[in-house]
């Protein structure tokens, strides 16, 4: 079955004249991609299909047809043998070089990695001796803190004391007047 794709409007596709379309057995694979696609197996199902012919058929010509194709057989599978050979040695190399150059780029990472961890190491002991400083700076700024606040403390209750002192001996006098007032 052939399935047409028409459109009558021209909105719809944008043409002005109805252009005609690709069917679905024109999207189809052909033989001829196959062959295009895959030489080595056409060749060897070529050969294989002349041998059957050549089995068929009676008498000398058949023979001399016979060994024509298999000495055709004989240099397609050398030719096959050379080739795979030459594919296998260039896949070797290739995975040499790619193993050689996955190394390299493993030990450029390990060294870039040695050097950021480096890198992090000394901002963090950078970071951390700041802040010592800092913590230095803030331990004797809050010790000189301590100290005048302890130096004023004492003073106030120096204050204290002496104001307990003298209000200690106004009021003995002031209750030594009222029992002599008292008493008499």
């Amino acid at each position: 079955m052939v399935s047409h794709v028409k459109s009558d409007d021209v909105e719809a596709t944008g043409n002005v004249i109805d252009l005609p379309s690709r069917t679905i057995e024109e999207t189809r694979p052909t033989a001829l991609d196959f062959i295009r696609a895959h030489p080595g197996i056409a060749i060897a199902g070529g050969l294989a299909a002349g041998m059957l012919v050549a089995s068929l058929l009676p008498g000398r010509p058949a023979r001399k047809l016979r060994r024509r194709t298999v000495a055709i057989a004989d240099v397609v599978g050398t030719a096959a043998a050379l080739f795979g050979r030459q594919a296998l040695q260039q896949a070797e190399s290739a995975g040499t070089t790619a193993r050689r150059e996955g190394s390299k780029a493993f030990h450029q990472a390990e060294d870039l990695g040695s050097i950021a961890a480096r890198s992090i190491s000394a901002v963090i002991h950078g970071v951390l001796d700041r802040a010592e400083e800092i913590g230095g700076a803030t331990a004797s700024r809050a010790e000189r803190i301590g100290d005048e606040v302890a130096k004023r403390t004492g003073q106030v209750g120096d204050l204290a004391e002496g104001a307990a002192h003298k209000a200690g001996k106004r009021i003995g006098k002031a209750v030594a007047g009222a029992k002599s007032r008292i008493i008499g």
